[in-house]
């Protein structure tokens, strides 16, 4: 953490230390300052997986970063993190091997020479500190990492000394995560202005640069019970949002949502994915015949890690892919496809084609009236969007998980559409 990028790191080493030892150059340096002092902070759940960065003190807020961490968690994770914050409240965690040094102290540029020493601008000091001044108080701060994908970006949870919560940072660092944080900015700003029943939204705290970088701080929603959200309580929350700007009724075949989405996947690569996908959505449009939707707004990512019970309303948050004018019900085909996927640890061609078959059900749950066919057609345009995301933040190229669509989404899709040709209907096998 003294600035600049970090040293190569050895052969072998695991990806996510890599990216940890990167994060903690680039968030806690100050140019032109020699570092004077260090801390140690303690990698979760170990060196080698880094996935939760804390300071060892001051203990009170050692704990409560560990104890908020996954607030969608299940009950065993809970526990577990529980006992952990426990251990480190009693500084038990000071025992834990997996530490690492960060540089938390320095002289300012000029000073070792006797010559007057400079204010520092906003560019000069580390992230804490810069977060410090900006939102007037004293901070600790938690990291969180994740898996390799184009829109990883570093995540902070900020603490009062105390443990208090103050909020979650997210720092965009490149074109498409500058974007997105930028983006996440508007839909809290806008979302923040109107009364929800069934949603809430987490407070828009600040949004600033801090050196080329674009940071959002925003309120923690502190979510309660043991159980995760019922599906009604999700479903009324994500229909409340597709509402939110208006509902409209557009062709399948020529709606401005479908002729956006044809002019985005323009832009893209020209790639054999890309290609693949632009003959699908053609086909797609070729078979809808008169067939129509509803669209209004969708959150873009809605997973069960993104939300938790709040009292009568269900808490969401990670906003950055706020949108209007898409098909209703595309966010329910996003949260059963990713709880297949992830949670399920089903196979993602066979997730994808679940959610095909379930379609019809799934917007009767959105309160539509469609046909099956329509139903289905909705399925299909969710995952061109989906592809055609994927494409655009080249998250093949970044190492996600799912960036080969080649052996989950295409196939799915070209049989549907075969299907749907022959009159099944969007069947798949």
């Amino acid at each position: 953490g003294e600035g600049g990028a970090p040293p190569p790191s050895p052969p072998g080493r695991p990806e996510r230390r890599v990216y940890l030892d990167s994060v903690l150059a680039q968030l806690w340096s100050r140019p032109g300052q020699t570092p004077i002092r260090t801390s140690q902070y303690l990698m979760l759940p170990s060196a080698r997986m880094p996935t939760l960065v804390v300071p060892r003190r001051p203990r009170r807020a050692t704990a409560s970063l560990i104890r908020s961490y996954k607030s969608s968690a299940g009950p065993l994770m809970r526990f577990l993190l529980k006992g952990l914050a426990v251990a480190a409240r009693c500084g038990a965690t000071d025992l834990l091997p997996s530490t690492t040094a960060v540089t938390t102290g320095w002289a300012a540029a000029g000073a070792a020479g006797g010559s007057p020493q400079r204010d520092p601008r906003a560019g000069d000091l580390d992230v804490v500190t810069f977060l410090e001044g900006a939102l007037g108080r004293p901070l600790c701060s938690g990291l969180y990492t994740s898996p390799p994908r184009a829109n990883r970006k570093p995540v902070l949870y900020l603490v009062s000394p105390r443990g208090e919560s103050v909020g979650f940072v997210k720092i965009g660092t490149s074109p498409l995560t500058r974007d997105l944080v930028t983006h996440e900015a508007q839909a809290l700003r806008r979302l923040g202005a109107s009364t929800l029943e069934h949603l809430l939204v987490p407070p828009l705290i600040l949004h600033t640069m801090w050196r080329d970088n674009v940071v959002l701080v925003q309120g923690a929603l502190l979510t309660g019970g043991r159980r995760p959200p019922s599906r009604a309580a999700v479903v009324a929350a994500m229909r409340e949002l597709s509402a939110f700007d208006g509902l409209g009724v557009e062709s399948v075949v020529d709606g401005p949502y479908v002729t956006r989405l044809d002019e985005r996947m323009a832009g893209l690569p020209d790639t054999a994915m890309a290609s693949r996908l632009r003959a699908a959505l053609t086909t797609l449009r070729a078979q809808g015949g008169n067939a129509e939707v509803c669209v209004g707004a969708w959150h873009g990512d809605w997973t069960p890690w993104n939300m938790g019970p709040a009292a009568d309303r269900v808490a969401v948050w990670d906003w950055e892919r706020l949108g209007f004018g898409v098909p209703v019900g595309f966010d329910l085909l996003h949260h059963d496809i990713q709880t297949l996927i992830v949670r399920e640890r089903r196979d993602p061609r066979a997730a994808a084609g679940s959610i095909v078959r379930a379609a019809p059900e799934l917007l009767h749950e959105m309160g539509l009236s469609t046909s099956r066919q329509e139903a289905r057609l909705v399925s299909l345009l969710y995952l061109v969007e989906v592809g055609t995301r994927y494409l655009h933040d080249q998250q093949r190229e970044a190492g996600a998980k799912l960036g080969d669509l080649t052996s989950w989404l295409l196939p799915t899709l070209d049989g549907a559409l075969e299907a749907m040709a022959r009159g099944g209907q969007g069947a798949t096998t």
